[in-house]
């Protein structure tokens, strides 16, 4: 198991994650997972982000995970350069 640090500002978010997701009864041991309760696949993944991406007007030539981990990482870079 690997253990990953996570900012506070998503707390919240992963909180009520956490609650929806221990609500759905199934036997699945995906942690995200479609409605039939099947794993997400990357075609999914990249398509919810690029939908997510463009509900708040941001279009790149990079629309995809990629994008959030490296904007992520930019940040975390940033902050312990102010620190």
């Amino acid at each position: 198991m690997r253990s990953v640090q996570i900012e506070p500002f998503a707390h919240p978010a992963l909180e009520t994650w956490l609650r929806v997701r221990n609500a759905i009864a199934t036997d699945s041991p995906y942690s995200f997972q479609t409605k039939a309760a099947s794993p997400y696949t990357v075609v999914m993944v990249g398509d919810i982000v690029r939908d997510a991406l463009l509900a708040i007007d941001v279009q790149t030539e990079e629309m995809s995970p990629r994008l959030l981990r490296t904007a992520a990482g930019d940040c975390r870079q940033a902050a312990h350069r102010t620190k």
